[in-house]
């Protein structure tokens, strides 16, 4: 009861008519008890030979539900169940049937039970930690560092795993050893990209190989006295640009820190502050340009001081320590700073600690890396990896990009959290989503990658929540050329265009498939998912819009005249025969067997991806229609299905896909119109179990419009559980009937169903626990 009921009725009830709580009055039945006698006297009647067993069809058994309570516990599987009632689809075709006096009484009997008890109390869901999925760590790196789209270092990870219709539900992002392996070989190639490692390698001096006048060699590097110096004499081979480095500390004493200057060939370069203590830091020259030859290296310190007279004997004496020069170069085949680098880089240090550039670097790409702000304590864990490499003799880009690695293997980058405040132990409390964490939903839903500045900048001040705010974030992002990732990652899972690819027609019945007309078809089902976003048409459209986008081969195929070349062009559809997406090449295609239609494939994806009903899978061991492996065929699919049918395991699902797969039976394996299938005139008419006659794609198009709220219903429901990264609960059941009115009122536009998602509980909310 409770839980799984919901779940397996989920897997055959209809939406129909809605909540039954959401339509008419409640009408009593007399005296209390009578109305779970009626409901239960009805079940006896007419349900309990498929629901009452020990194995009930569907894993739903009315029979065993004895109590309002019982009830009460399963009130989404009740409610849907009983909208199958009165819709007529329950109970199946060839089924003793109920009169309509039977029908309503059920319904009131219901409505009452339910009338009777609280509402149920809101509970927005809290989805799971998830990790980012391929697609959003691909576009995340793209965004955060500015980098080319077709940048994917993603694209070795393990395939994501795939839950509720989609690759983006926490559940089952799961992480494996072999991602954390990837995860560390992307995190080095993002590096490399953004800052990289040069392939020259430096030429090091260091006290052994150093002359000095005025200096003694110790452990630590030679220390110099009144205006002592240290000389590296250096070879140069080739001529270019040269970097020089010295790496020194001073003893510092007096009112003056120790100055260092560094020479080339008797030429003063520049001239430092030592401020460093105990430890060498490094002194960089920008690039000098040299010449082929020998050349000598000079670090002269200037400002000695002693006064043995100071009563701290620490500040007696000034001295200047070097530890090493290195010079690396030519510079030449080194490429010119990226966009990504300058990007990152927005400071470089100066003399003395590179903390505070580090600093100044880090906090503001940790922001954008780990989508919230970034208390300082923990800024300083990335800015002391800096300091660290620029000890141990490493370039300051050097620290910076082990930074960077180490924050892109950070949960904080590699899942999007939300953290919940404690509370306590067996509460179910639910709380508001903070900017921050709605900015990132808004982002992920809209863009499948981080947020942008402008949605930082709203997060930042606080005002992202407020729903004028909000409302113009929602039509920005639309516009943006991001939003295609819905087209990538939304549309291609809801409507399967991603198995397109497994489709195998075979050539001998279909020699003109190719793989250029399979992307041909993919592209323009994705062209017009993208057109209805961009333009914000009505999501009707998917049901009957009489145009499409067609290059010359799909038109061809479609045996449509005047298109010419392989570019794609907005066609208006003349001929009623196509109209919306079940008409296009792909989902003919991919419905299909590679030898020939199959009603029952494209019934059932009507259903479950328009229709939101989607059939329990098929029992075990049943048998494949007789001659599907015919090269011609011996008899009609409808005859082979009414075959099947007499099965009456078969039969109550199929009565009700077999109508609506037959309603595109003029349309072969590969999407071209045909009247003959075969030697057989195709018959593409079939009534369903309630008497509708489905009678060709017309007909298919106006049963599909006469139920457009349980289209639309389905597609906040498919939108919801994309945005969330998590599957539909019974307590979202409310939530999902609000985005659907409100896509009603403001005529079906493809912006009023995305507002009404993002203002949802469910979207601005999560349970706590």
């Amino acid at each position: 009861m409770g839980r799984p009921i919901v779940l397996t009725a989920i897997s055959f009830a209809a939406f129909g008519a809605g909540l039954l709580g959401a339509e008419g009055g409640q009408a009593s039945t007399g005296q209390s008890g009578a109305p779970l006698q009626a409901f239960r006297s009805f079940v006896a009647k007419y349900c309990a030979p498929c629901h009452g067993s020990a194995s009930p069809m569907g894993g739903l058994n009315l029979a065993g539900l004895k109590t309002e309570q019982d009830l009460l516990a399963a009130r989404a599987a009740i409610n849907k169940a009983v909208a199958r009632v009165k819709a007529r689809t329950m109970p199946p075709s060839g089924a003793v049937q109920p009169s309509q006096k039977e029908r309503d009484s059920v319904v009131r009997a219901v409505q009452t039970v339910f009338a009777k008890a609280p509402p149920p109390r809101p509970d927005p869901g809290r989805p799971t930690l998830r990790r980012l999925n391929r697609a959003e760590y691909n576009n995340t790196v793209r965004d955060l560092f500015g980098l080319p789209a077709d940048f994917h270092p993603a694209e070795d990870f393990p395939s994501d795993d795939v839950g509720y219709g989609f690759d983006n539900i926490g559940d089952v992002l799961s992480v494996s050893p072999l991602l954390l392996e990837k995860y560390l070989d992307a995190a080095e190639k993002i590096a490399d990209r953004v800052i990289p490692v040069s392939s020259i390698k430096p030429v090091t001096f260091d006290p052994s190989t150093m002359s000095t006048d005025n200096g003694i060699v110790g452990e630590e590097g030679i220390k110099l006295f009144t205006v002592g110096r240290v000389f590296a004499e250096a070879t140069v081979k080739e001529p270019g640009s040269y970097r020089i480095r010295v790496m020194a500390f001073g003893e510092q004493a007096g009112p003056e820190v120790c100055k260092m200057e560094l020479r080339l060939d008797g030429k003063l370069l520049d001239t430092f502050q030592v401020r460093a203590v105990q430890k060498a830091q490094v002194y960089e020259l920008p690039p000098v340009e040299l010449v082929p030859g020998k050349h000598r290296l000079a670090a002269v310190f200037t400002n000695d001081y002693f006064n043995e007279k100071d009563p701290d004997p620490s500040k007696r004496d000034r001295n200047l320590i070097v530890s090493g020069i290195e010079i690396f170069g030519p510079l030449k085949s080194q490429p010119a700073p990226s966009a990504a680098y300058k990007r990152l880089l927005v400071v470089t240090p100066g003399d003395g600690d590179p903390a505070p550039a580090a600093r100044a670097v880090l906090s503001a790409f940790l922001k954008r890396a780990f989508r919230r702000p970034v208390p300082a304590e923990e800024t300083e864990k990335y800015v002391a990896l800096v300091t660290k490499s620029v000890r141990a003799k490493e370039t300051f880009e050097q620290g910076i990009r082990l930074a960077v690695q180490a924050a892109l293997l950070s949960p904080s980058f590699l899942f999007r959290v939300e953290i919940d405040p404690p509370a306590p132990a067996g509460t179910r409390n639910a709380r508001s989503l903070n900017d921050w964490e709605l900015a990132s939903r808004l982002s992920y839903f809209l863009w499948s990658s981080m947020p942008d500045g402008e949605l930082f900048a709203l997060a930042e001040s606080g005002k992202l929540k407020d729903p004028a705010s909000l409302a113009a974030q929602v039509a920005r992002m639309l516009r943006d050329p991001r939003a295609s990732s819905l087209t990538e990652n939304f549309a291609s899972q809801w409507l399967n265009l991603r198995k397109l690819d497994r489709a195998t027609p075979d050539p001998d019945l279909f020699p003109m498939w190719s793989e250029d007309l399979r992307d041909s078809m993919r592209e323009e089902t994705e062209r017009f998912f993208a057109g209805v976003v961009r333009e914000d048409r009505s999501v009707l459209d998917f049901l009957d819009a009489n145009y499409t986008y067609l290059n010359e081969p799909l038109a061809q195929l479609y045996g449509i005249q005047g298109i010419s070349g392989q570019q794609f062009q907005r066609v208006l559809l003349t001929d009623k025969r196509r109209a919306g997406i079940v008409t296009q090449g792909a989902l003919l295609t991919l419905t299909s067997n590679p030898n020939r239609t199959s009603p029952v494939k494209r019934g059932k994806w009507v259903l479950e991806n328009l229709l939101g009903e989607p059939p329990p899978p098929p029992p075990p061991g049943i048998a494949p229609l007789p001659g599907d492996t015919d090269k011609v065929p011996t008899m009609t699919v409808k005859e082979r299905l009414r075959l099947h049918r007499q099965n009456p395991e078969c039969g109550v699902c199929h009565v009700k896909m077999d109508a609506i797969g037959f309603g595109l039976e003029n349309f072969d394996a590969i999407g071209r119109w045909r009247t003959k299938d075969g030697p057989f005139t195709v018959d593409a008419s079939e009534k369903m179990g309630d008497g509708t006659l489905i009678a060709g794609p017309e007909g298919l198009r106006g049963y599909l419009l006469k139920r457009k709220h349980d289209f639309v219903r389905t597609l906040a429901d498919r939108l919801l559980t994309f945005a969330l990264g998590r599957g539909m609960e019974s307590s979202d059941e409310a939530a999902i009937g609000q985005i659907a009115a409100r896509a009603a009122k403001e005529g079906y536009r493809f912006s009023s169903v995305v507002s009404a998602v993002v203002t949802s509980e469910p979207f601005l909310k999560r349970r706590t626990r």
